[in-house]
């Protein structure tokens, strides 16, 4: 695919909205002096088709600042809208980033939408399906989308400074391979290492083999080339030497006592020779029908193996997806149980708050009550004084005046309530 368009808004270099267009072009040259936009408009398209701008997530440093919008744009989001077309496709990708002065950094404070040919995609599944748009499928699990479009800036000043000063020789020679696309080579070629390894590991276990085999072999044809000149040797004394030979090697093979050259005990002991070349020739055939018949039932487990090995890999297949479920269907039951909490503490939150005014008015009205109970002592207190004086002196007609005159500050129905009742 290849880009029809692009929209900048308050991102980077660009304040106010700008739109390119590239109908039908197939090479796109960006010039003019510093500080006019030309890396900001490649950070657009790495950031519009990514989430991030490679270099500065790789600063630990650059990356806990805002460093996606335009400083001017005040509380304008940074928003890029990029136009991707082949011969029947066309998406169109829209990522807005976060603005105002409570987000600390951009990592990814971003929200992102991808429309197909007009239709839009769900927002969870937006990421996904835009890689697998710009990645082939056989490549998504090895090829990284934000490394990949980073080093495509080939010429950006920071990165030719990385480059030359930056980077030890192997790490440039790696950089280099990536940009230059051969770096799937040098992969290659570590794998062919390893395997040229393997190999000559196992040529030289054969060869070892093959020597055994070939020492065995030559001991064989001693062998046979031994039994050979003992079958064409017919004279007496040969056939004699062969049969006392074969003697001497069954009685030392079944640990017979030795017996005399007497004719009964050799008659006796040719019928027990028989009698155990028979026993041995009933375990040959035991033997060699019982490895045919395991030899059966391990192909035919073999076969059985095979044809169901598709449907067993379909059975971990869905059990792994099983096991995925059931960790969903915990998280979202802790989720409903945090949810759930959240409100009750929420209401007990409230509910205290409530109790805490209500507590406070009672204080601060109790509070009032005891001040004006304090005056009214004081004043009853002061009313036996003057009563006392007043009848020391016999004027109890002015004991009212004199009281009201003394404590102007209490109200009159009260005052005069407890003047009356003193």
């Amino acid at each position: 695919m290849r880009i029809n368009a692009i929209t900048i808004e308050a991102f980077r270099g660009f304040n106010e909205k700008r739109r390119f267009e590239f109908p039908n072009t197939s090479i796109v040259i960006l010039h003019g002096p510093n500080g006019y936009g030309k890396t900001s408009f490649f950070d657009a398209i790495e950031w519009g088709l990514t989430g991030v701008i490679y270099r500065y997530e790789q600063d630990p440093e650059r990356k806990l600042y805002r460093y996606i919008g335009n400083h001017f744009a005040m509380d304008k989001p940074p928003k890029v809208t990029i136009e991707l077309v082949n011969s029947d496709t066309r998406i169109t990708v829209t990522r807005t980033g976060a603005a105002g002065t409570s987000v600390k950094t951009d990592g990814g404070a971003n929200f992102l939408e991808v429309e197909i040919n007009g239709e839009k995609v769900p927002d969870y599944k937006a990421e996904i399906v835009l890689k697998e748009k710009l990645v082939h499928a056989e490549w998504l699990d090895k090829v990284d989308l934000n490394k990949s479009l980073f080093l495509t800036h080939l010429l950006c000043q920071e990165r030719m400074n990385g480059i030359l000063r930056g980077m030890k020789e192997k790490e440039r020679y790696n950089s280099v391979s990536r940009i230059f696309g051969t770096e799937q080579f040098a992969v290659y070629g570590d794998i062919v290492h390893k395997a040229r390894i393997e190999l000559e590991e196992r040529r030289l276990a054969f060869s070892q083999k093959l020597g055994q085999l070939t020492t065995e072999e030559e001991m064989l044809e001693d062998r046979i080339r031994g039994i050979r000149m003992d079958l064409t040797d017919t004279s007496p004394a040969s056939r004699n030497n062969q049969w006392l030979s074969a003697f001497h090697h069954f009685v030392d093979e079944f640990q017979i006592s030795p017996v005399s050259e007497d004719q009964d005990q050799v008659t006796n002991f040719i019928k027990i020779a028989e009698a155990q070349v028979e026993l041995l020739e009933q375990e040959r055939i035991y033997l060699e029908e019982d490895t045919f018949r395991r030899l059966e039932l391990a192909k035919d487990a073999s076969t059985s193996l095979q044809d169901k090995l598709p449907l067993l890999i379909q059975w971990e297949q869905e059990n792994k997806l099983a096991q995925t479920l059931d960790e969903h269907e915990i998280r979202l039951y802790k989720l409903q149980m945090l949810y759930d909490n959240t409100t009750i503490f929420l209401q007990s939150e409230q509910t205290k708050m409530q109790n805490e005014q209500l507590n406070k008015e009672l204080l601060k009205q109790s509070m009032e009550l005891q001040l004006k109970a304090d005056r009214l002592f004081e004043a009853l207190n002061e009313v036996k004084n003057l009563l006392i004086t007043a009848r020391n002196r016999k004027q109890i007609d002015g004991l009212s005046g004199a009281f009201a005159l003394a404590y102007p500050h209490l109200e009159e129905t009260p005052r005069l309530a407890l003047y009356h009742a003193l």
